[in-house]
Parts: structure tokens; C-alpha cells; sequence
């Protein structure tokens, strides 16, 4: 049996230190490629490392119920802060040493790259056989693009995480030239090239037999039949990521800046009815705050579960991406695209690389200066089923399982994942 151990990299929870996995993408991409590998290797078992069952919302069987129900994965708790910066330093030493003392474990899939070193450190003071390490890094902090205030960077221990490892999986394509760039004013020709020799995209992606699955109705908190109907009479609108901005919370995800600024002048131009869906999963500023200050629509009183995130999916025309300084620009939208919705994206990053190949050319300039523009063309060609535009959205959509989908991508990565 191929014991593998995996450390989350979780970040999203209530302002009460309550855990939300159902709405967290680290779960989501970890979860999605554990499936995806039991199904492909029935020699392979996973101890995984998670919050105590306690500061969780919701149980990680009812998560993933499917991946659970095989008894080659377990969940080990381990005390971890609810602070997305913090839990990139905070490493309780002595409790995860004995949460893992008399396992053994093959491979030690670190999903966040700050603590690699941390993980080392624990299997040599146990002991036993050395793991292979595998670090899959789901964004890059560079100089040139911060995350992070310079104070809390985590440029150097990336750095120092993708010259340690023995593998490195990196979120996309363009994370990877991002950090092979940035990393020239750092790291020798030599170093360069041996990371760049143990090191490839796998895609921070989704599952398309989970995505792609009926939502079990009896978990939705909303009318379904009301919602359906009103995708009938108004163009929906799905904004899935992580409302900021306001000097309240970090608005990298830009979704804050759509509806605060944009949004407005996007109702003016395009006419006609809009349903806003704001996923909203952090609650930095609450649904109710959003349905008054954005128009939003009241849906549910807070994030949603899985099963409503699959619904409000299936049910949206259009989902909106607007990553400008993250290479990667989210997996939801690329769920949606799954599931038929055409999305709203800046030329950037990923988002011009998946647009390209699918020749797909309605995308907004990176600086957002035409995105009234380009929002409004959109709603009218989604409303109008303007064919071209149903095309190039099914072109789209092909690419992103080719690219993006676990079933498409894990036996690549399998290879890379276990080589000695």
C-alpha cells in the first residue's frame, strides 16, 4: 500500500473561528485529486491533516461523502489557527509530531509551501523512512506581485520550498513561469534549473463527476422552482469568490471592486433585468449588507454549501472572474464553465491562456478599463443566444476539462507524484 500523508492548506472561516470547508477551494482541489486517485490506484491510502472536528461547520464526510466511503482515507485533527497569514508560520510542533509518531507514510503532500521545512524537521525527529516530499504551491507571492505585506511575505520560504522538495506541482502554467522569473534575481542558474527539472503544472482544478453530480436538494435553504424561474426572466449573474475592498478585508479577488464600483454603471449599460448571485464564501461583508448596498439577490443568509453552489451554477448565464494579480484567477469560475455558464474574465494570467487556446476573444482588458464594455456586449449576446458566442463558450468549456479537470490531468501527475 502507497501511504500518503496530505496537509491542507485551508483559508476560508467565520469571524467565530468556525471552519468552512464546503466553501473552501484548498478542500475542494485537495479532495478533488484524492478522488480522482483512488479511483485510478487501489494500492494507495491517505491520512489527512485537518482542522479538530470541532471547529468545523461541517464534517468532512458530508463534504465528500463519496471520497469517505472508502476506507483508505482518514482524517487526522491537528490544531490550526483560523487566520489565513497566520497558519502560513503557525506550526504546533509538538502535537503534529504526535498525531504522526508510529505512521508511516510514503509521500507527504505539502500544500502549503511555508511549512515544508516544518514537515521535514517532524519526520527526521521521529524517524523511520523518509518520505518523498511533493509541494504543490497555489500561489506565488513575488516580489513584483505581492500577496502579502512585505512584513509577512512568503517569497523566501517558497523560494527555499521549491529548491527543497523533491517534486513541486505548481497551481498553472503561469504560476510556474512566474516564479522561474521572479526567482532569476534569487536563486543561481543551477538552482533554477533543478527546480525547473522537478517541477510541473497540475492544474488547481475540479472534478467534473463531482461538479457535474446532482445537488441533493434537501441540503438547499433556497425556493429552487423560484430561482429557476427567474433565470427565465432576467440574465443570472453568479460572482463566486471572496467579496473585499472597503478597507475591511483584502479584495485580490477584485470581486469587491465588480459589485461596489462596476456593478452600477454594468446595470445602466446593459438594461434590461440582472440577478446578481454573490457566493460571497468569507462573509468579510455579510449577504445582507450586499443586498443593500449592491442589489444583490437575497438568496441564503450566508455562504453556501456545496450542493447550493452546484445549484446557483447550473443556474447562471454568466460567472464573473477578475483576478488581476493571482495567476491562476479561481477554480469556480471554471466550474461554472463546466456546467454552461460563459465566463466574465480579464485578459491575464490563465484566463488568457485558457481564452486563447479556445478562441474565445470577449475578455476585458487587465487595467479594467472597457469592462463596463465588454460586461454589457456579453449580457446582450447571452440574452439575444447569440451563436457565436454559445460556440466559443463550448470551445471554452473543452479546454478547461482538458486542462483543469482532475479526469484529464491526475495519471500525468500520478507519475511525478511517486518517481524515486
Amino acid at each position: 500500500m502507497l501511504n500518503v500523508l496530505v496537509q491542507l492548506q485551508l483559508s476560508n472561516y467565520t469571524s467565530d473561528g468556525t471552519w468552512l470547508l464546503e466553501c473552501d477551494s484548498g478542500y475542494q482541489m485537495c479532495f478533488g485529486r484524492i478522488r480522482e486517485l483512488l479511483r485510478i490506484r487501489d494500492d494507495i491510502s491517505f491520512d489527512v491533516l485537518g482542522p479538530p472536528r470541532s471547529a468545523m461547520r461541517t464534517q468532512p464526510e458530508m463534504v465528500t461523502p463519496d471520497v469517505f466511503a472508502s476506507d483508505r482515507v482518514r482524517w487526522i485533527e491537528i490544531p490550526i489557527i483560523t487566520n489565513a497569514l497566520v497558519t502560513r508560520y503557525d506550526f504546533n510542533f509538538a502535537a503534529i509530531a504526535a498525531a504522526l509518531r508510529g505512521r508511516q507514510h510514503d509521500i507527504v503532500y505539502v500544500n502549503d509551501p511555508m511549512l515544508l521545512r516544518a514537515y521535514m524537521a517532524v519526520f527526521h525527529v521521529n524517524g523511520g523512512k523518509r518520505p518523498r516530499f511533493v509541494v504543490h504551491s497555489h500561489f506565488i507571492d513575488n516580489p513584483e506581485q505581492p500577496k502579502f505585506p512585505a512584513d509577512a511575505s512568503l517569497w523566501m520560504g517558497q523560494l527555499e520550498a521549491a529548491c527543497r522538495a523533491d517534486y513541486n506541482f505548481w497551481q498553472c502554467e503561469s504560476a510556474l513561469n512566474t516564479f522561474l522569473q521572479s526567482a532569476q534575481g534569487w536563486l543561481s542558474r543551477e538552482q533554477l534549473r533543478a527546480v525547473r527539472a522537478k517541477s510541473r503544472p497540475w492544474d488547481d482544478g475540479y472534478s467534473i463527476a463531482e461538479i457535474t453530480s446532482d445537488p441533493d436538494e434537501r441540503n438547499i435553504r433556497f425556493d429552487v422552482a423560484a430561482l429557476r424561474a427567474l433565470a427565465k426572466r432576467s440574465t443570472v449573474i453568479f460572482v463566486p469568490n471572496r467579496v473585499g475592498g472597503r478597507g475591511r478585508s483584502s479584495d485580490y479577488t477584485n470581486c469587491g471592486k465588480f459589485l461596489f464600483d462596476l456593478l452600477p454603471a454594468i446595470r445602466e449599460r446593459s438594461g434590461g433585468e440582472l440577478t446578481i448571485i454573490a457566493g460571497n464564501p468569507s462573509q468579510k461583508f455579510s449577504n445582507a449588507e450586499l443586498v443593500t448596498s449592491c442589489g444583490v439577490h437575497d438568496l441564503i443568509p450566508d455562504a453556501p454549501n456545496r450542493d447550493e453552489l452546484k445549484m446557483i451554477m447550473r443556474t447562471s448565464n454568466i460567472v464573473v472572474g477578475l483576478y488581476s494579480a493571482d495567476q491562476y484567477g479561481g477554480t469556480a469560475s471554471r466550474e461554472a464553465v463546466e456546467l454552461g455558464a460563459t465566463p466574465l474574465w480579464i485578459d491575464n494570467h490563465e484566463y488568457s491562456l485558457l481564452a486563447k487556446r479556445a478562441d474565445f476573444k470577449l475578455l476585458a482588458k487587465d487595467d479594467f478599463s472597457d469592462i463596463v464594455d465588454v460586461a454589457a456586449r456579453l449580457i446582450t449576446a447571452v440574452r439575444d443566444e447569440d451563436q457565436e458566442l454559445r460556440h466559443a463558450t463550448s470551445r471554452l468549456r473543452d479546454v478547461v476539462r482538458n486542462t483543469c479537470s482532475y479526469e484529464s490531468t491526475t495519471r500525468g501527475a500520478l507519475a511525478h507524484m511517486i518517481t524515486q
